[in-house]
């Protein structure tokens, strides 16, 4: 009997054990159920977390090319309006030159007008101081020639004359008509020469004066004035050889 009693007390002993076992294990099983959903929700969560970190590294390099962007559409802003500042600028640079290059080209027709002008001036004065040398040369030539002319019929007419002796005073007024129309025709044969050499100094002259017209060279006040004395120089000599008259052989 009392063995009995101690079965059944080992029998329920062992049937509440075996409760109590099975429950821990629902419980085990459902803990651990539990621990795998919280794990999975864990890194769902760590997932999600590395997604928001990306997101957010995307968004500040975002940002940062956005600021970039900013700053350079800020830069084209400014540049655009530098353009239309230099635009306008070159603008009116440009009428400013059209207006200079008129003017300049006003000014080299004037003054190629006015170096065509002094040109033709120079050539027509060259042209009278030339034809009033060359006469005044045809005078002295002429003149030259006369008096040479005029020495053989002395000469010659001493031996015809020998026949009657000439006195002391005809020699002598002989001799004094002889040594003046010598004396003259040096005198003339030099003013010839001077007049020549006149002529070619005032013939290079001009040609230098046309040619530096012609290039376009600035003349200085020093030769203007250089210019201005040659030319009186010139106009009182030729005046005074043209006026003057050759003293008659006695």
């Amino acid at each position: 009997m009392l063995l009995y009693t101690l079965y059944i007390y080992i029998y329920i002993y062992i049937y509440m054990f075996s409760m109590a076992l099975s429950s821990e294990s629902s419980k085990a099983v459902a803990q651990k159920d539990r621990i795998q959903q919280l794990q999975n929700e864990l890194i769902r969560k760590n997932d999600i977390e590395k997604e928001f970190v990306q997101l957010q590294r995307a968004h500040q390099q975002q940002q940062a090319v956005l600021k970039k962007y900013q700053a350079r559409s800020g830069k084209i802003s400014a540049l655009e309006d530098t353009v239309r500042q230099q635009e306008k600028v070159i603008e009116k640079m440009e009428k400013i030159l059209d207006a200079k290059l008129k003017e300049r080209n006003k000014e080299n027709s004037e003054k190629k007008r006015a170096v065509v002008k002094h040109n033709d001036e120079e050539k027509l004065k060259r042209r009278e101081i030339e034809s009033v040398l060359a006469a005044e040369n045809s005078r002295l030539r002429a003149e030259l020639d006369r008096l040479r002319n005029l020495l053989p019929p002395v000469i010659i007419q001493q031996p015809v004359q020998s026949l009657q002796p000439f006195s002391d005073r005809e020699k002598l007024e002989l001799l004094t008509q002889l040594a003046r129309a010598e004396g003259r025709i040096q005198t003339l044969e030099q003013q010839l020469k001077e007049n020549s050499r006149q002529w070619g100094k005032e013939k290079q002259e001009m040609l230098t004066r046309l040619s530096e017209y012609e290039h376009g060279f600035a003349r200085t006040s020093t030769m203007i004035l250089h210019d201005l004395s040659v030319k009186s120089l010139t106009d009182s000599e030729l005046g005074h050889t043209r006026h003057r008259q050759l003293e008659p052989l006695k």
